[in-house]
């Protein structure tokens, strides 16, 4: 955390979002997302000196709405409601909302961050 925000500086929070996202599409889990990235965000918002807890929740949403791009989950999903080999079409469709949903995440807690 310490590295990666002293390179990217405050763009950091921009990609705060996009890391808990990868742990949980990595692990499957919104909680194991946070435990494997929350030193790294906390680690960043006391570098940056931002807000600990607006960083967090940022984490929290981007691991949140990781879960639905997790391969895992939506081979599950495709299973049990009979749609097999299906996961590609399902990523397409998710991705944008997906991404939105980063986006909004971070530009709600961007106030909170710098307060």
């Amino acid at each position: 955390g310490l590295r990666l925000s002293n390179k990217l500086s405050h763009a950091f929070v921009l990609l705060s979002a996009l890391l808990g996202s990868l742990g949980a599409f990595f692990s499957g889990s919104t909680t194991i997302s946070n435990l494997t990235f929350g030193a790294v965000q906390q680690a960043a918002a006391l570098n940056l000196d931002i807000s600990l807890e607006a960083l967090l929740a940022v984490q929290a949403c981007g691991a949140s709405v990781g879960n639905a791009v997790c391969l895992s989950n939506i081979i599950a999903v495709s299973t049990v409601v009979g749609m097999e080999g299906v996961e590609g079409k399902v990523i397409k469709r998710i991705f944008p909302i997906f991404l939105a949903y980063c986006g909004i995440a971070t530009l709600v807690m961007l106030p909170f961050m710098y307060a």
